[in-house]
């Protein structure tokens, strides 16, 4: 059996990670710990992320090398019987680049779309199973994870990462309107997503007092006056009222995420005009890309040679 990469491919790794402390090329803060088991502790995790950082960019100059189509995402080395145990995932590069990715710069707290989150996910749910491999229940494995699951764990990762002030609960409350009904009818209607007065967004209607998040019967029912692009206004924990977005052209634009409520049980993340992922009961899915009219009629006319035009 022959294997992609070989030992030495990565025996500079120390070194290259030695190379970024001495750079600086990543910053900390001078924090001070009166506690030296703190200390060492902070310090052991910045190693490990310099570890980290030192194994993507080998991976990254390893792919570019040999001309792979492959994207690489790396866990953070976890400390196993005395080695540096770092978890990687490769996908296709082509096929990963393109669903949309938010704007800025993507980490470990930070996925910039759906897939990124899954990712993170695994590895986070890999790295577990490997610290826990000792102690854990071998009748229920960590890694036995439905992937439904992982599925929802990176929901809830992407819209912890689009939620003003890094609220938790959006994934969660947004679930919960969506599964109610008001007077029989579906739950229909938009939330965006601004810290409150946010400069891109114009209020139309301000509460006197702003609602829970998690009363979902509430905001279920003034979903009911969302239209066009007015909607609710609201801060991942509070909703303050309606507004809507001012226009691309003004100074003040700023694209804002955005909760579309679609069906029962059913509803969108959105950012600057496109899906992010779609959640139906309780389980998000990518967005499906539309079909060229011409690579369509090209299929048909290969897997029906005698179709017209005309039909």
């Amino acid at each position: 059996m022959s294997l992609r990469y070989a030992p030495a491919d990565f025996a500079g790794i120390k070194s290259l990670a030695a190379s970024f402390e001495t750079a600086d090329l990543l910053p900390r803060d001078n924090v001070y710990h009166l506690h030296p088991q703190d200390h060492d502790r902070l310090e052991k995790q910045h190693w490990y992320e310099l570890v980290c950082k030192a194994t993507d960019l080998t991976l990254q100059q390893l792919v570019k090398k040999r001309g792979e189509n492959r994207r690489c995402f790396c866990s953070t080395p976890l400390n196993l019987n005395g080695y540096l145990v770092t978890v990687v995932v490769q996908l296709a590069a082509d096929t990963y680049n393109s669903y949309y990715t938010l704007p800025g710069k993507p980490g470990p707290n930070r996925p910039s779309s759906l897939p990124h989150a899954a990712v993170l996910e695994f590895l986070h749910e890999c790295t577990r199973a490997l610290r826990e491999a000792d102690t854990a229940d071998n009748e229920q494995p960590v890694l036995d994870r439905d992937y439904n699951e992982v599925l929802r764990g990176a929901g809830r990762r992407l819209m912890l990462r689009i939620s003003p002030g890094n609220a938790h609960g959006l994934y969660d409350a947004c679930l919960g309107v969506a599964a109610l009904r008001h007077e029989g009818d579906e739950g229909r209607g938009t939330m965006l997503l601004g810290r409150r007065q946010h400069p891109a967004l114009v209020p139309v209607l301000t509460l006197e007092t702003p609602v829970p998040l998690r009363d979902h019967r509430s905001i279920r029912k003034l979903l009911e006056l969302t239209e066009g692009p007015t909607g609710l206004v609201s801060d991942a924990a509070h909703v303050f009222g309606l507004g809507h977005m001012v226009d691309e052209s003004s100074p003040q634009y700023e694209p804002l995420a955005t909760v579309h409520f679609t069906n029962h049980y059913g509803w969108e993340l959105r950012h600057a005009g496109h899906t992010l992922m779609r959640v139906v009961s309780n389980t998000p899915r990518l967005p499906q890309g539309k079909v060229q009219a011409d690579n369509f009629a090209r299929v048909i006319k290969q897997v029906f040679p005698d179709t017209t035009p005309e039909g």
